[in-house]
């Protein structure tokens, strides 16, 4: 009896655990138009440069971003930035009224090394369309390459953001567009779970069955 309620205590588990809602996720950064957003944004960033002051190795960081409120936004454009002491992040992004889409056109870095020069980079396509009052989502790590000095790259990761979507709430309300590393990941776990569980399933039967031949003797 011991082993049926363990059996049953991690099947249930995993039927809660895959059945969690992660919607309307507050926001840690945020663009205000008045009274309303034009932005929210939630990510996490890691910064890799080949060559930093001319060292052998690539250097790593992972800043802790503080949100600037010298961003803007109008209908077609906002700017949002922040900061993390030398570092500086500016996302510009665009709205297509003719597409109904909007995205990060751009995102600039600007940061200092350690001789104090002060160095830019930029990406050169627009990053995360998606459609307008929806929002953009993807957990999986993205690792995004800049232009200009050192070439570096971004790694983004458990990334979400909506804009032109003048809410009074910094939660993620509108429909969720997710990214497609996200989707096979999903449905990765989804298999396994599914195949776990019918194992419990096939396992209790085996065990009931069993359990009732010796019952009978």
């Amino acid at each position: 009896m011991q082993f049926l309620e363990f059996l049953f205590i991690v099947c249930l588990s995993l039927i809660i655990c895959n059945s969690v809602d992660t919607k309307d996720v507050q926001a840690n950064f945020a663009v205000k138009d008045g009274s309303n957003y034009c932005l929210l944004a939630n990510f996490q960033t890691k910064i890799s440069i080949p060559d930093w002051d001319k060292k052998d190795k690539p250097f790593e960081v992972i800043p802790q971003w503080i949100f600037d409120s010298a961003s803007t936004c109008d209908t077609l454009k906002v700017s949002a930035k922040i900061n993390a002491e030398q570092w500086h992040l500016d996302f510009k992004l665009a709205k297509n009224d003719t597409e109904k889409t909007y995205d990060v056109d751009k995102i600039l870095l600007t940061y200092f090394g350690d001789k104090g020069l002060s160095h830019m980079a930029y990406t050169q396509e627009p990053q995360f369309r998606v459609k307008i009052n929806e929002h953009y989502k993807c957990n999986s790590k993205q690792n995004i390459k800049f232009e200009g000095s050192n070439n570096l790259t971004v790694q983004f990761k458990l990334f979400a953001i909506q804009a032109f979507n003048a809410s009074d709430s910094r939660e993620f309300k509108t429909p969720q567009n997710q990214c497609l590393m996200d989707l096979i990941t999903d449905n990765t776990t989804a298999i396994a779970v599914a195949v776990v569980l019918l194992l419990c399933i096939l396992i209790a039967v085996i065990v009931f069955v069993v359990f009732n031949r010796r019952r009978s003797r």
